[in-house]
């Protein structure tokens, strides 16, 4: 059934208790060049173009251009609760039946918006996901929306490590004056020749007495005007050849998580 509205000036029209399928609005019914208002669910109505035949309840791919209509393959961060805190610390869902990407999807669907969690979605309604493979944005993984000259690109990571190649610092060649500094005072022991030295013969050889002597001296540095060689070598190997590595880090910043939705039909 169509309403066509009386020509009417300066006046409202007031209809109650009507049930009808379809309100179409223009001059030319069942045109394309109308719009169409009607049922596309048990809960939900659509624009359509009034030449649209589809039967009552359900959704049609004749869609009619609204201006400032949310444009499909739009995605918005969405909210379905409230916090119990000022601080965030405490969240209470409200409009799905559970905090869930499943339950969020069981109340969005019917309007036409899903979860971006990366499933494959073919809708025949839809003006993109209306084939196989065609996949939603994965926005369930800690990943954000980076504005770009190009759509569909992906990249980076949620943590990082930092990777020091492994080296030293060569003195080689360059004439370079070294101190090297004790570690306190020590001590020499070497052997010494009495100065009674022979005790006496056997066969052909002579036999000397000897004794141990012990010298101390207190902290002191050595110094060498030309060394030639490395100097601080900063990780395992012979001559500094093994990279260093840090532990995995994250740069994540400070977040609230949401769920992005995105509007498939």
């Amino acid at each position: 059934m169509t309403i066509s509205s009386p020509k009417i000036k300066s006046k409202s029209l007031s209809i109650e208790s009507t049930s009808v399928e379809s309100i179409t609005i223009g001059a030319q019914v069942n045109s394309i060049n109308n719009v169409k208002l009607r049922r596309s669910s048990y809960s939900t109505a659509q624009f359509v173009t009034a030449d649209d035949t589809t039967s009552d309840g359900i959704f049609s791919n004749k869609y009619a251009i609204i201006l400032g209509q949310v444009p499909v393959g739009t995605i918005v961060a969405w909210n379905p609760g409230y916090f119990t805190n000022s601080s965030n610390s405490g969240y209470n869902f409200v409009l799905p039946a559970a905090n869930t990407i499943a339950a969020a999807n069981t109340y969005l669907n019917p309007m036409g918006w899903y979860v971006c969690n990366g499933a494959a979605v073919n809708v025949a309604n839809s003006l993109i996901f209306n084939a196989a493979s065609r996949y939603l944005p994965y926005l369930t993984d800690q990943r954000f929306l980076m504005g770009f000259t190009s759509v569909g690109s992906s990249g980076s990571s949620n943590t990082h490590t930092h990777t020091v190649s492994g080296h030293y610092h060569d003195t080689q060649g360059l004439g370079a004056t070294i101190n090297i500094t004790s570690s306190g005072p020590h001590s020499h022991t070497y052997s010494q020749a009495s100065s009674d030295s022979t005790l006496g013969t056997v066969g052909t050889g002579a036999y000397n007495i000897s004794t141990t002597v012990s010298t101390s001296s207190d902290s002191h540095t050595h110094l060498h005007a030309s060394f030639n060689g490395y100097v601080g070598k900063v990780t395992g190997g012979s001559n500094g050849d093994s990279n260093i590595t840090s532990s995995s880090t994250s740069h994540l910043p400070q977040y609230l998580s949401t769920l992005y939705i995105i509007r498939v039909y």
